[in-house]
């Protein structure tokens, strides 16, 4: 997997900004908290059928990228649904988008990475509705991420374990990691 951008020395809040380094303004996904998780389950390389949804059920991809023992994620700017919270990136699907469409589309438009997705791993519903699908990325050109200006206010790199501490880590996030805790998933 290719690098994933600029690190500091014991730095685990890797955040990259306008030269590469320091933290960067700028806001998130349209990711929600998890209310609970579908009844299909997820295995690596697995792509789930969810069970039907209505119309008015907003469709939604999470992009989860993984560089050894830490996930790339964002705290979400100021504006957004949810501001503050840390989580991974992604947001909707467009009408007549696939599903790794979007997650393409949401990881350049909201921190200008591009990525290549593997797998669906996992599905969930969001405490607002949506209907989450959780895409295993590789990241295949991180050379210089940018924040979105209103959407993301910083890209981080956190383990699992310093994400699940964090009290500011959006529900349905949490809800994922302690699923792959527990093995329940597989990234």
């Amino acid at each position: 997997m290719a690098s994933a951008g600029p690190r500091g020395p014991g730095n685990a809040r890797i955040v990259t900004g306008e030269t590469g380094r320091g933290r960067v303004a700028a806001g998130g996904a349209a990711q929600g908290a998890a209310t609970h998780e579908l009844p299909a389950r997820a295995t690596a390389g697995t792509i789930m059928n969810a069970p039907a949804t209505p119309e008015s059920v907003r469709h939604c991809v999470v992009a989860v990228a993984r560089e050894g023992s830490r996930f790339l994620v964002i705290r979400r700017g100021p504006t957004v649904r949810a501001p503050g919270t840390i989580c991974f990136p992604g947001g909707h699907v467009e009408p007549g988008e696939s599903e790794l469409d979007a997650v393409v589309r949401e990881c350049r438009e909201e921190i200008s990475i591009v990525v290549a997705p593997r797998a669906c791993v996992w599905r969930s519903l969001s405490k607002w509705g949506a209907a989450l699908a959780w895409w295993t990325v590789d990241i295949v050109d991180a050379s210089a991420p940018v924040p979105h200006p209103v959407e993301v206010a910083e890209i981080l790199w956190l383990s699992a374990e310093e994400m699940l501490d964090d009290p500011t880590l959006l529900e349905g996030n949490r809800a994922f990691i302690e699923a792959l805790a527990r093995g329940r998933v597989r990234v």
